[in-house]
Formats: structure tokens, sequence, C-alpha cells
């Protein structure tokens, strides 16, 4: 027999090659599992929730919901409006007028109220967060992908009128004398970098926009800035569209891609966001003033837009189309608001609007059906919905939360 020799160093370096071929593979296996569970990649089915999970974007932007069935839900007070107020410490004790619910998920969610007060449920559970800015008129809230929250609105004299709060701390801009302001919104490309827009008055007087990048914080300027105005595709700015009256906007990932909706008085349009300009995508002719509470979606057969409002409206939309008027047309045999204020679904031929009363229609494969009977006769209007990836519902009046599930 011959004895074996041992190993020699070019052995035992092959070794290693291999070695670290194997685990840098395993590492890059688990890379893309988990890149596949986040960002705009599907996530994994939850339970109950059919064989469509949801497919999210950057923060709260939500590209698909989770095909789920209502039969047989109701809506349900939950008890945290009164937790809510026993978390006020301090000198200042008050609560405002619930204003704003959004979040990531059905566990982790932000209130916010009329005066800058903010409440966070993490994990489940709620705390109670100083106002980022004091007496605050807060005008628009928007969540932030590492879980922090942008709030912008008409400050106190001095205050500054836009804050961000992550775990790290907050940060806090001064934002200047703006009048009495009607509506704002918070566009959200990344964590460090965002837009404010504000709506005082008319078209270029008492509007404002502001720019968040890198740190900095700036306003934008009519005579200035050519980003303060909606382009055209020739990449001209078009003088009676500026930024100010975009309402929603929505950002996919994997690749980056930005939409937004733009409004004012009887006029809207679908636009996108490159290169840090909105550019103009399609005008929009039916029911263009009236129309408040959007989604952007897509699925095999691209982008869509399905856009709601007062009276049972709906008006559905799709890349390269004109849209089309898909109003509620089924009249409920009891008394509802019919003012549709949210809207969401697994795609353009399978989505849910919902009222301000409470009332669920659901309309698929062209045909509408009533699912859930709202509150109108208990004198409940819902002034904000959050739609959960899940499909949960989370709904506030001016002082109590709700949940349908």
């Amino acid at each position: 027999m011959i004895p074996s020799s041992p190993p020699s160093r070019s052995g035992h370096a092959l070794r290693g090659i291999l070695y670290l071929i194997v685990v840098l593979g395993l590492a890059a296996g688990v890379g893309l599992m988990l890149d596949g569970r986040s960002g705009d990649g599907l996530l994994p089915d939850l339970p109950g929730l059919g064989s469509g999970g949801p497919r999210r974007g950057y923060g709260d932007t939500v590209i698909r919901y989770a095909d789920r069935d209502y039969d047989g839900a109701a809506w349900v007070e939950r008890r945290e409006a009164a937790a809510l107020r026993a978390m006020m410490t301090g000198k200042r004790k008050r609560i405002g007028t619930l204003k704003f619910i959004t979040g990531l998920d059905r566990d982790n969610m932000w209130i916010v109220d009329g005066i800058g007060n903010l409440f966070r449920l993490r994990d489940g559970h709620w705390s109670y967060l100083a106002p980022l800015s004091q007496r605050m008129r807060v005008a628009a809230a928007r969540i932030l992908a590492d879980g922090g929250i942008a709030l912008g609105g008409l400050p106190a004299r001095k205050q500054p009128g836009f804050a961000i709060w992550r775990e790290s701390g907050k940060q806090t801009f001064q934002t200047g004398r703006m009048g009495i302001l009607r509506s704002g919104h918070i566009f959200t490309l990344a964590d460090d970098y965002l837009q404010f827009f504000t709506v005082a008055g008319a078209q270029n007087s008492g509007t404002n926009a502001f720019q968040y990048v890198g740190g900095q914080f700036r306003k934008l300027r009519p005579d200035k800035d050519r980003a303060w105005f909606v382009h055209s595709e020739g990449n001209v700015p078009i003088r009676d569209m500026s930024l100010p009256f975009i309402r929603h906007t929505a950002t996919f990932q994997s690749p980056s891609r930005v939409w937004g909706f733009w409004q004012w008085r009887n006029r809207a349009a679908v636009l996108r966001f490159e290169n840090g300009t909105w550019f103009l995508v399609h005008r929009l002719t039916q029911g263009a003033g009236a129309l408040r509470s959007v989604w952007f979606g897509e699925d095999d057969a691209g982008l869509f837009m399905i856009a709601a409002g007062p009276g049972g409206l709906v008006v559905s939309w799709a890349a390269g189309g004109a849209e089309v008027d898909q109003s509620v047309t089924i009249t409920p045999q009891f008394t509802t608001s019919t003012d549709l204020i949210a809207v969401w679904g697994t795609d353009r031929n399978n989505y849910f609007v919902m009222d301000s009363s409470g009332t669920l229609w659901q309309r698929r494969d062209n045909t509408w059906r009533t699912l859930v009977r709202g509150l109108h006769d208990r004198d409940v209007i819902f002034t904000d919905a959050w739609v959960a990836p899940d499909g949960s519902i989370h709904a506030i009046t001016r002082n109590s939360v709700y949940v349908l599930d």
C-alpha cells in the first residue's frame, strides 16, 4: 500500500477557493430570496388571503393588494382613540381631530392629528411621540421606507412647517408663511428625496413647492426653477400646470418608476417623474375635477390607474389608452354617502372602493356588487382610510378608530 502524501499548499488553496465560492453562492441565494420579499417584489402568500400576495413599491406604495374575500366582514370600533388620549404626557394633553392614518402593514402604522401629535403602532404596540412642531396645522403626512414619517403643514409663527421623524431623531425645516392651506401632498422617491406641495390659493399665487434632497431643504421658485412646472414630453414647461397641484404619487421599484395624479379645478392629468422633472402623460377628461382617491397599479397588461370620487364616481385609465367611466351602478337598499374615499385591488379587473360611510363595493369582470354595509345609520363619517397590503381596512373619524377585517 502506498502511503498518501500530505496535502500540498496548492491543494489547501484550491479547497479554500471552492469553499469561498460555495459560501458566496449561498449568500447570493439568500440575498435573492430576501430581495424577492421586499421592494417591488412579490411577498410570500399570507394565510387566508388567496393565492396572490401583495406587491409593494417604495414606502406606502402598494401596486397589488392581497386577493381576499370580504364576505362576512364588519366594521369594529377599536379602543385606540381612548388609548391614544391616555398616552398624552407633559403640559400638552390635548389631542386634536384625527386627520391621517397610514402605514406599512397592519402592525406598523401611524395616526396623525390636525395639530401635529404623532401616534405610532409598531409591531402591534402603540406609542405617543411628542409633536414634531408646536401648533402645526398638518396638511400632509407620508411614510418613509425606513419606518419614519414626514409631515408638512401650516406652522405657527417662526415654527417649522416641514418635519421628518426617524428612529435616529427628528429634523425640522422652515417653510415661511403660506396663507390658509387648502391641501398638501408629500412625494417620496427615497428616504433622502422628498417633495412637499401646498395649495393655499390660485394656480401660481399662494402655492408652494419644497424639495428635500440629501439632507438639504429648499423652496422651489417659479421664476428660477424649471422643475416648478410640469413638462411636456418635448421637455417644455407647461406654464398652467405647476407642481403644488399634484395630489397623489406612487413610486414603483425594480425598475424605478414614478407616477403622479395632477388636479386643479376641472382639469386632471397623469404624470411621470424622471431626473427631477414631472412630465405630462395623459390629460383626463371624465370626472377630472371631482376625483379624489387614486390607485396606480400594474398587472400583466401594464400600468393602470383607478380613481374615485363623490356620487360613486370611478374612472379607469390604462397606459396608452383613454379613460373609461366605471362608476358604481348599484343602488344600495340602505342609506350611504357614496362619497368614495378609498380604492384598491389586485388588478384592473378586480378592485374595491369604499365610501365615507364605510360601504364597500367590488368590481370584478365588469360587474359591481355590494360587499359590506356602511355605518351611516350610526352617524359614522370616515375622514380618512388606509388599506394595508393584506387588504385589511383601517379608518378614522374625527375622534375614533375603526377596522374592517
